[in-house]
Order: C-alpha cells, then structure tokens, then sequence
C-alpha cells in the first residue's frame, strides 16, 4: 500500500480499489492500519470460492468475470480504465430475468458516466473523510464491484442450499439465481448438485441404468452363492 513514484497516489479518484477507497475515507495511505489485509484475504477468498464454484458448474464466463472483478477490488491500484472486466460482467448479469437485466443497464450506464470524477479531486481535502453520498459517488467502481461479487455469491449459496426440484424453496432459490444471472442453470438442475449423469442422461435414464446394475450385481452374488453351496456339497461327498 505504497505511493506510486508520481504525481498520481493511490489516493487519485481514478483508482477504485478498496486500498484506495480506505485510504481516502481514512485520510490518507499512513492512516490504513494492518488491519486491512485481513479485508483483503476475506474479499479474496470469497472470490475465488466463487469463481471456482462457477467453473465447476462449466460456467467459465461468470468465473472468469468474478475472477477479473476480484482482482480490481484487492488490487492496490485499479485505475478506471482497468475496469474493463466490467463487459463480461454485464453479459452475466444480461443472461438472467428482468431484474438481473436492470442491473446490467444501470452498471452499464454507471461506467459511462463515471461520476467519481463530479466529486473533489486531488488538492481538495474535501476528498478525504466520509462525506455521505459524496464519498459513495467517489468509489462507485469498487462499490459496482462488491455488488456484482456478493450477488455471484449469493447465486452460487442459493444453488447448494436448495432442496428439492419440484417447488417450494427451489422454486423460491432458483428464481433468485436466475435473476442473477443463471437462467440454465436454474431451469435446468446442476449435475453436481442433483445427482444426475453429466454426461446428458435423464434422472429417468440414471435410474434405468442403477437398477440394471443392481440387478447384475444381486445374480452375480446368486451365482457365487450357488458356486459356494455346490463346492462344500461336492467336497462333502468326498
């Protein structure tokens, strides 16, 4: 959590990342205590849970967003223009239902708009402190960020704590994680969380296919039962 060797610090408006986001509400870079990277461990781990959840689902497109957006936020420098992993990002949140969409639009028009920079800048103390709406203005990137990686994560929790796939709480968890972002995820159950073959079989035909098997084992123990019975018989009558 150093200076750069510029004009520009890492209190400059254009960075958006909580180390700067801190340093400015704390007044300064020498005001952010150790303290701090337990902050950044836990936005971290988050992230890379989730981003790992998402890949092990085959949904490398919202990985790879969440993966990119956590970076931003514990970078200790991501200036505006690193904020290109918004993209796929939107096209996430473009996957899923109405309101999944108007977030996409609002954050689109967000980045646009780029209203950190209507707040004070560098050489008005103003810019320190927490001044309310001001200072939410002023680190809208990082805060966009939290946003969209706390609602991945609450997509990926609403996935492994439903129930059942014929209504109630999943009904309830599967529509929410559709309107962040995961519509075939929610239409259709996750291999992995359902028990379903991941290599396109029904629950119909993986039931099919148990029973045959059950059933080849249970002979197979009656042939060797059988085998046994007629072995002790033979060595009986010897």
């Amino acid at each position: 959590m150093c200076c750069l060797k510029s004009r520009v610090r890492v209190t400059y408006i254009s960075n958006q990342s909580l180390d700067a986001a801190a340093a400015r509400i704390l007044g300064g870079v020498s005001h952010v205590g150790t303290w701090y990277l337990a902050v950044e461990l836990i936005v971290g781990v988050l992230g890379l849970a989730v981003a790992t959840s998402l890949a092990r689902h085959d949904d490398w497109l919202g990985a790879a967003a969440v993966t990119g957006t956590t970076g931003l936020l514990i970078s200790p420098v991501s200036w505006t223009h690193h904020w290109d992993w918004i993209m796929p990002a939107l096209i996430v949140l473009l996957r899923g239902g109405t309101a999944s969409r108007a977030a996409a639009a609002s954050s689109y028009l967000l980045f646009v708009l780029a209203p950190m920079w209507w707040t004070p800048h560098p050489g008005d103390n103003a810019q320190y402190g927490f001044h309310g709406l001001t200072t939410l203005t002023a680190n809208c990137f990082m805060l966009a960020g939290i946003a969209f990686l706390a609602a991945m994560a609450y997509a990926c929790y609403a996935w492994r704590t439903r129930r059942r796939p014929d209504g109630g709480t999943w009904a309830a968890l599967t529509g929410n994680a559709a309107s962040l972002g995961f519509p075939d995820q929610a239409a259709h159950a996750s291999p992995r969380l359902t028990g379903e073959s991941r290599y396109g079989l029904s629950s119909d035909s993986s039931r099919r296919t148990l029973s045959i098997y059950r059933d080849r084992i249970a002979r197979d123990w009656r042939r060797a039962d059988d085998s046994g019975n007629s072995l002790r018989a033979l060595r009986g009558s010897q």
